[in-house]
């Protein structure tokens, strides 16, 4: 019999903090026998994006010339040098031209977060996906995205 209202005490106890936790709940979201929230899926082609998104067309543009300005500067200091001197040219010119890169596309990549984050807002999307693994449904929002850049 003391095992019996051990256990009844238990449940007892537990229906109570149950019940406090989810009056706790209600008044503190304003959702007392509300539905639950549900996500809003969108989607984005971050290929096209990547290439067509201004902002991220223009910096990798420029990346690709900074990088051909270097190899070029490269090939021509590493002529006749030993193979030591020429791993160490590389290496600076790798140095370089990751630097130049992240600080040309890291704005870039800020605009496309921005423009992406406000088409979401605009749709109420609140989660976001790559179109790659969206087999059906969502909201596409790549052309939104493009067009909040700036792009015709």
């Amino acid at each position: 019999m003391k095992n019996l209202f051990r256990n009844t005490t238990a449940v007892i106890i537990a229906i109570a903090l149950i019940a406090i936790a989810a009056t706790i709940s209600n008044l503190t979201t304003g959702k007392a026998g509300a539905a639950p929230d549900y996500a809003v899926i969108g989607h984005i082609d971050t290929d096209k994006l990547n290439s067509e998104f201004p902002a991220l067309k223009t910096a990798w543009e420029a990346v690709a010339v900074k990088k051909a300005e270097l190899e070029k500067d490269l090939n021509k200091k590493a002529e006749g040098q030993d193979q030591d001197t020429k791993t160490k040219l590389v290496e600076q010119y790798n140095t370089t031209y990751n630097d130049y890169a992240k600080k040309t596309l890291d704005p870039a990549y800020a605009k496309l977060e921005e423009a992406v984050k406000a088409v979401a807002k605009d749709k109420g999307v609140t989660v976001i996906l790559n179109s790659s693994i969206v087999i059906e449904g969502g909201i596409d929002m790549t052309a939104a995205v493009l067009q909040k850049g700036g792009a015709k």
